[in-house]
């Protein structure tokens, strides 16, 4: 059964892109015409933020994304095709210099050893795709996973940062931490400065 399974998913990735929406136009343009190939693609593109989060066509444009734009871009091409077989997934999870290590030293002196991270990862066909970077993997971050919820695209211009913000507001109080909001706010931002500066390079 699990090899039946396996075959299964296999020819899924295989299946073509249709030309149904203009991201999916672009990924064909570009000669990314399956899933198994634009998968790879994506997951081989540098780390880094946008310069426009609202406009998913600039991780293929601007050669670069976040787990954010990556999985939206792919999540918006499977919208386009018509694959309700594809979800989007976004997860809270406790972020620390063992399991996200280009974070750099700016948790050293903080009171705890995580910070609550927001991060995204695609759903197909029931099997779990981390396409952030070469080596991201959601099994590996599995067991610090905080929350989780299915998405839609959009969703992670403005609801997702709404939503870490006010998970960040509730950890500190539920922590008894003594930092305000926009201290612990700009110390996550420092953290994703330095993981573009390490999965980027």
């Amino acid at each position: 059964m699990f090899k039946h399974k396996k075959e299964e998913m296999y020819n899924k990735l295989k299946e073509e892109i249709l030309p149904k929406g203009s991201l999916s136009k672009l990924a064909i343009s570009q000669g990314y015409t399956s899933w198994e190939n634009l998968f790879l693609a994506v997951k081989k593109l540098p780390y880094g933020r946008n310069a426009d989060r609202k406009d998913f066509s600039l991780v293929l444009k601007e050669g670069q994304g976040s787990c954010s734009s990556k999985h939206a871009f792919l999540k918006q091409i499977a919208d386009e095709n018509e694959r309700s077989d594809v979800k989007l997934i976004l997860v809270m999870y406790a972020m620390s210099r063992d399991n996200t290590p280009g974070i750099g030293e700016t948790l050293v002196n903080f009171p705890m050893d995580y910070i609550p991270e927001a991060h995204c990862y695609l759903n197909f066909d029931s099997i779990k795709y981390d396409l952030t970077s070469v080596d991201s993997s959601i099994e590996h971050l599995a067991p610090y996973i905080l929350f989780d919820e299915e998405i839609e695209a959009n969703q992670v211009v403005d609801y997702k940062v709404n939503l870490h913000q006010e998970f960040l507001k509730s950890w500190l109080i539920e922590q008894g931490l003594s930092i305000s909001f926009e201290e612990l706010w700009s110390m996550r931002e420092k953290c994703i400065t330095q993981l573009s500066v390490k999965v980027g390079s």
